[in-house]
């Protein structure tokens, strides 16, 4: 293992090991006690919060510890940096969204009425989208604006904007597919934004100011 992957692994891990630790807390909801209302809060603030701060600390910690400029100064290509940062942030949402999704299907489908959860395909779809539109956005946010506060507001909010954008303009004739064409957008924007990212490390000049 390479001092660069190492390096990555880092940057991660902390923010990696909380949000493995608070997918736990799936295992307390649905039950009819104060405890659940606080797992509610863990399973579905907390741990898509966890997510968003590790995806923009990928580049956001570089950025904010004044490292940004030296990453680029490497003598190894900005595409295998990429390559190194973009796959290794993709393994830990990946593996943190797959425990969060199997955690709490195995406690769902354990209780004596399950049926109230008959919408687990929809919620599992829209958790996995949730990831691709926050690793997209992360990336290429703070690539742009070189802001991580400014880049955790434009993360959140661009694919809100997406949501409400195509379920506003959608026919209602075709009110049926509603939620499937938003869904569409969004991975769309996902791509777009990996793209776009990608596209604007490799140009990526850091000028120190001269004032």
């Amino acid at each position: 293992m390479n001092a660069l992957v190492k390096k990555e692994i880092r940057l991660l891990l902390p923010s990696f090991l909380i949000g493995v630790m608070l997918t736990f807390a799936n295992v307390f909801y649905h039950q009819q006690t104060v405890t659940s209302g606080l797992a509610f809060l863990v399973a579905f603030i907390c741990c898509p919060a966890i997510a968003v701060f590790m995806a923009l600390n990928s580049f956001g910690a570089e950025i904010s510890a004044g490292t940004f400029s030296m990453l680029l100064a490497q003598p190894t290509s900005r595409r295998r940096i990429w390559w190194v940062k973009a796959l290794l942030l993709a393994a830990a949402l990946a593996i943190g969204g797959g425990l969060w999704c199997t955690i709490f299907y195995l406690h769902v489908t354990s209780l004596n009425n399950p049926k109230d959860f008959a919408d687990l395909q929809v919620l599992f779809l829209g958790a996995w989208t949730f990831l691709a539109v926050i690793y997209s956005g992360a990336f290429w946010t703070v690539l742009l604006l070189r802001q991580v506060a400014a880049a955790f507001w434009f993360t959140l909010l661009t694919p809100g904007a997406i949501w409400v954008l195509v379920a506003g303009l959608w026919p209602e004739k075709y009110a049926a597919t509603q939620e499937s064409a938003v869904m569409a957008a969004l991975l769309l924007y996902s791509v777009a934004g990996v793209w776009f990212a990608r596209w604007l490390f490799l140009r990526a000049q850091d000028v120190t100011w001269t004032g």
